[in-house]
C-alpha cells in the first residue's frame, strides 16, 4: 500500500455527464429492472455491444449473480473499476445504489452518461474520468478496430495529447 501524503494528494474531480445528449446507439436491457443502454456500433465493438444488442445483457450469468447480491446487501455502494460502457454501474444504479465509476476514455464516458441522463440515474453515478493504477502516471490506450470494449492500457509518464483521447492521467 502507497500512503501519499494529505498535501500531495490530487484533488479529482468528477466528470460532468449533463451536458452529454442520449443519441446514438442503444438496446433496452434485459436485466432486472430493465433500462435503455446506449452501446457502441456493434461493427465497431462485437462483443460487448454486440451481446447487449442481441440478448439484452453483457455477461448475462455475472449479472444476474451480480442483481442477487445487490438485493441481499441493499445499502451498499458499488465500486466499478474500468466501467467502460457501464453494464455493472448501471445494473447497480437501476436497482437503486449508489456507484462510483472510473473509465479514462472518453468514447466510453459519452455512452454512458447517455445511459446515466437517459434514464435519470444523475443521483445514483459518479464517474471519475481517470485510470487507476498502481503508481502516479499517465496511460495511452490500444483500441482493437473491432473491439471498443477490449481497450487496453500502457503507462508512460511523457505522453501528451488530448485528455480522455490520447491519453488518461492514472492515480492510485
Amino acid at each position: 500500500v502507497i500512503q501519499l501524503k494529505e498535501k500531495s494528494r490530487p484533488k479529482l474531480k468528477p466528470f460532468d455527464c449533463s451536458p452529454i445528449k442520449p443519441t446514438g446507439n442503444n438496446a433496452m436491457t434485459r436485466t432486472t429492472p430493465t433500462f435503455k443502454m446506449f452501446i457502441h456500433p456493434v461493427k465497431t465493438d462485437i462483443h460487448v455491444s454486440g451481446s447487449i444488442k442481441r440478448s439484452g445483457v453483457w455477461e448475462g450469468a455475472q449479472i444476474s449473480l451480480f442483481t442477487e447480491y445487490l438485493e441481499e446487501y441493499p445499502t451498499s455502494l458499488f465500486v466499478d473499476v474500468g466501467l467502460n460502457i457501464g453494464m455493472y454501474g448501471l445494473v447497480a444504479a437501476a436497482n437503486k445504489h449508489k456507484v462510483i465509476g472510473f473509465e479514462p476514455l472518453l468514447l466510453n464516458l459519452n455512452r454512458v452518461c447517455s445511459s446515466i441522463n437517459y434514464n435519470n440515474f444523475n443521483d445514483m453515478v459518479t464517474i471519475y474520468p481517470y485510470a487507476i493504477t498502481n503508481t502516479v502516471t499517465k496511460v495511452s490506450f490500444r483500441t482493437p478496430k473491432e473491439n471498443a470494449g477490449g481497450t487496453s492500457v500502457s503507462d508512460n509518464k511523457l505522453l501528451a495529447g488530448v485528455e480522455n483521447i490520447d491519453f488518461a492521467n492514472a492515480y492510485t
